[in-house]
């Protein structure tokens, strides 16, 4: 019900904004005799405002999750009372995770059911959760009620898609402890286990292969010294349209895991040879909020032949093209001859066009931004 009527009220704020000259084409992404603008400083992008999630049910129903901040003041979560405490300690440090498992490129042609019950725990200080991804009751849900706040329990089911869960850290130091022996982190499911130091997750962006079937678990964690001083992180879909050219779109998340808007654009080669990308990231209610560009490139560890994962970075701008932070992140895809209903050639759409995004459309990618801070 929540996800109908979210639909709903993105359906009516496009019409108001398609209506006052916003609309799918307002991209301003100019195609050159080649395809895709690969050229221009922005790939031809331009920074009028957009329909939510530029219009694209797609985007827009692929890119919906539940918030679930959890407070104090739930009767079913007391134990979270004592973080509000750990959240005033002078010796705490916080850090945002997520995780996400299951089919992350999408894989229509999965049946078997993948069981990821588990849980997560810290070894000293506390978890808060920000967000489920893709739960759907009551097949998936969180264990209630906690009982520990050292301890998240879920019940998590997936065939051709994923699930998973944004949450907040707080790593205690341990006083008592001359040698303050390293706080760790452990994800225990029955197709996965890792146990990660505090260090390792002061920066961590990976995508780890699970089983034969193509399911896979993406962690993303970093260390958060200053929450106002903005960064956070990217998620969506890298889809090939062709062997070396293809769009993504995603979410702009906040460092707590809150949704700030959504991205789209286009990645390829420039009359240079130079692995370029461009786009474009929106409000939540379409307002224009930056351009993109950068780099990619791919795994040295991926056949030459069959490149099918790699790495992206670059910078993102204002309105006035000023440079404002920057991102970076992984990707992974599969050949554009599979377009996930058993077609061959290219995904649905012409090759010099944005979108084109099929339904379901297979790829992944995620990383982190960052805004650049004043130096102090």
């Amino acid at each position: 019900m929540k996800k109908a009527l979210f639909l709903s009220a993105l359906i009516v704020l496009a019409g108001i904004l398609i209506l006052s000259g916003c609309s799918k084409e307002s991209l301003g992404t100019k195609a050159t005799e080649t395809g895709l603008n690969y050229e221009d400083d922005f790939g031809g992008y331009n920074t009028s405002d957009e329909a939510p999630g530029f219009g694209d049910e797609v985007i827009i129903d692929e890119m919906t999750e539940d918030a679930e901040i959890e407070t104090s003041d739930d009767p079913d979560l007391n134990p979270i009372a004592a973080l509000d405490s750990i959240d005033r300690c002078g010796n705490v440090r916080i850090y945002y995770m997520k995780i996400l498992w299951g089919m992350l490129e999408y894989d229509s042609t999965v049946t078997d059911v993948t069981d990821w019950s588990g849980s997560l725990t810290i070894d000293r200080g506390g978890i808060k959760l920000v967000s489920k991804i893709r739960f759907e009751w009551p097949g998936d849900h969180i264990v209630r009620p906690r009982t520990d706040p050292k301890k998240l329990e879920w019940v998590s089911y997936t065939m051709p898609h994923f699930d998973g869960i944004g949450i907040i850290l707080y790593d205690v130091s341990n006083s008592t402890d001359s040698t303050d022996t390293e706080n760790t982190v452990t994800f225990k499911t029955g197709p996965y286990e890792r146990t990660f130091t505090m260090s390792e997750l002061d920066s961590l962006s990976e995508i780890v292969e699970v089983d034969e079937i193509g399911n896979k678990i993406s962690f993303d964690a970093y260390y958060v010294p200053e929450p106002d001083c903005e960064n956070g992180f990217l998620r969506g879909r890298w889809i090939k349209k062709g062997p070396r050219r293809g769009v993504f779109f995603g979410k702009w998340i906040n460092w707590n895991g809150v949704s700030r808007g959504h991205l789209r654009g286009h990645w390829g080669i420039n009359n240079a040879g130079d692995r370029v990308f461009f786009g474009k990231w929106i409000s939540r209610i379409g307002i224009f909020k930056g351009l993109l560009k950068g780099t990619w490139d791919y795994d040295p560890a991926t056949d030459a032949a069959n490149p099918l994962k790699g790495s992206f970075r670059g910078v993102w701008a204002d309105k006035h093209f000023v440079v404002k932070g920057k991102l970076g992140g992984v990707w992974a895809s599969v050949p554009p001859s599979t377009d996930n209903n058993g077609n061959n050639g290219n995904m649905t759409g012409k090759d010099d066009e944005v979108g084109g995004i099929p339904n379901r459309a297979r790829g992944f990618f995620h990383g982190r931004w960052a805004k650049f801070c004043p130096e102090k």
